[in-house]
């Protein structure tokens, strides 16, 4: 059992929160592995096996290798193309990190 378990002083997200944030996510946006925020947003069970996924990071300490890895993209603002100052970098995060970092903040 996770010390955070125990602790009456570490916050436990309840599945009413990861839901919260869930819901506060722009719909439309870009998706990771070809799962849309509005899969999320729009089914109760993805939103809670979200949750119960989130849980266990929380009291295990331990955040999968695959949740934290995202894909690169270099974006061009404008200019040349053959200029690299022209770029700036992208990272596409799965959504699930994202409602894991936002909870950290609340």
């Amino acid at each position: 059992m996770s010390p955070r378990q125990n602790d009456p002083d570490v916050p436990s997200h309840s599945t009413a929160e990861v839901n919260d944030c869930i819901l506060s996510m722009k719909r439309g946006g870009c998706m990771y592995r070809r799962i849309p925020i509005e899969a999320f947003q729009e089914s109760e069970a993805a939103a809670e096996a979200l949750a119960d996924l989130l849980k266990a990071i929380w009291n295990t300490e331990k955040l999968p290798t695959d949740m934290a890895t995202g894909v690169m993209l270099m974006m061009r603002k404008k200019g040349s193309k053959d200029e690299t100052g022209n770029y700036r970098a992208l990272r596409l995060l799965p959504h699930a990190f994202k409602v894991l970092s936002m909870g950290l903040l609340h």
